[in-house]
């Protein structure tokens, strides 16, 4: 059922195979083949993501085709969506290059004999990431009747940072010469980006905007007008062919620090938030946000600037931070540090000391921060060669340049008094910094 339509035909009638899925929920339902699932019951096994053990959705993909004589993987990001599928390549550099998504795989075929699976759901930690579904398949969702699409806009993408709007997609009819995307203001549409299309094919091109954003009355924070776009197909004659409402996305760096459609900025991300994803609980995060947004609000009424500070308090931040990286000492150490989680682990470390750098935080939370998490680094550098056999692939899979500076970066400064903090903080980061020099 789910092989109608290839141009070979499988050997076996009804070959094994499992399914590694996001949650199976009715909101998932449409991605999911329910029809050839039921039909194939016996012969496919579906499991679900964790999502206490990974709460985020999987973008993540990998392929095993498994036999006697040979195994073949593939593995990477490309998928059906209009980013991977309506964007062109750019080579190009500057402002406006680099922004096409380009999709990339590995492939690799090996001697049957050399691939066990069990060991490959081992080193991509599969067990503890997906269980074995038990519950029964939602009901498959009829699909709409199609309308005959004169274009398609895949990405209408704002960047707080550099004020560019960026829009991509693809014309179909040759009819349609030109797009117009207006911001669906509260008081009027506004145009904002007209692109000239030459006959069908690809629609690309932005503009940088100077009237999306404004302050917000009650903060005086910058928030966006709208999140809210129309994109306005016309003909050479003016008549409309046809017009798409979109949601306006926000580039996922600036996306990160967006409330409703109020800009925060990178104070919001506290470094004790950033080290502990997994155990601090959305609702609670949302309702810090709201904290600190309420204060911005008190402190506009009253006309006094608001005084940023980490959510949490001096006692309750030391907490937190010890508490975070014990957490990841004992994940890594029960599942002997498998290389994605290693990467994992150094990214997250990398994007805490970033938020910590960035922040207003006095030298007393810097200082501890800073020095226990040279300590963790370095107690997981002594590890590393105890868990893998060929260390060095472990080493070149972690991007220990990035993280050494990250750390390096962090100011263990008394500004005021222009003397350092904590000595023992000092000392542990010079050590660990140098311990990553040797290694990298």
């Amino acid at each position: 059922a789910l092989g109608a339509g290839l141009p070979w035909r499988a050997k076996a009638k009804e070959p094994r195979c499992s399914l590694h899925v996001g949650p199976v929920s009715n909101s998932f339902t449409s991605r999911l083949p329910v029809t050839s699932l039921r039909a194939l019951r016996g012969s496919v096994c579906l499991r679900e993501q964790r999502l206490s053990e990974e709460p985020r959705r999987l973008h993540g993909k990998l392929v095993l085709i498994s036999g006697r004589k040979r195994a073949t993987f593939a593995w990477g990001s490309p998928n059906f969506t209009g980013a991977a599928l309506l964007r062109a390549v750019r080579v190009e550099t500057g402002a406006q290059g680099g922004r096409a998504n380009v999709e990339c795989a590995l492939i690799a075929t090996l001697a049957g004999a050399e691939v066990d699976r069990a060991r490959v759901s081992d080193a991509l930690d599969l067990a503890s990431t997906f269980q074995d579904f038990q519950g029964a398949l939602p009901d498959p969702t009829p699909n709409a009747p199609e309308r005959t699409k004169h274009f398609e806009i895949c990405e209408v993408l704002y960047s707080p940072s550099s004020r560019l709007l960026q829009v991509e997609g693809r014309c179909f009819d040759s009819e349609v010469t030109k797009v117009v995307v207006f911001g669906c203001f509260a008081d009027a549409n506004v145009e904002l980006v007209t692109l000239s299309i030459d006959g069908t094919g690809r629609i690309s091109g932005g503009a940088v905007m100077s009237d999306l954003e404004e302050v917000d009355p009650e903060t005086g924070r910058q928030r966006l007008r709208t999140l809210s776009v129309l994109v306005v197909g016309y003909a050479s004659s003016g008549r409309e062919v046809d017009r798409l409402g979109l949601r306006l996305n926000v580039a996922f760096a600036d996306a990160l620090e967006v409330r409703g459609n109020l800009l925060l900025g990178t104070e919001v991300l506290s470094a004790d938030a950033m080290l502990i994803p997994n155990f601090v609980l959305p609702a609670q995060r949302v309702a810090a946000l709201d904290a600190m947004i309420e204060g911005w609000r008190v402190a506009h009424q009253a006309g006094a600037s608001a005084v940023t500070r980490h959510h949490a308090s001096l006692d309750v931040f030391f907490r937190n931070v010890r508490r975070g990286l014990n957490l990841r000492r004992q994940q890594l150490s029960a599942r002997r540090g498998p290389i994605f989680a290693l990467r994992a682990w150094a990214s997250s470390l990398q994007r805490a000391l970033e938020v910590e750098e960035a922040s207003d935080d006095e030298a007393a939370r810097r200082a501890f921060q800073t020095s226990r998490v040279a300590e963790h680094i370095q107690y997981v550098l002594t590890q590393i060669p105890t868990w893998h056999s060929e260390p060095a692939t472990a080493w070149r899979a972690i991007d220990l340049a990035k993280l050494g500076e990250a750390l390096s970066n962090v100011r263990i400064v008394d500004e005021r008094a222009s003397l350092v903090f904590d000595e023992g903080a000092e000392e542990l980061r010079r050590a660990t910094v140098l311990r990553i020099q040797e290694l990298t």
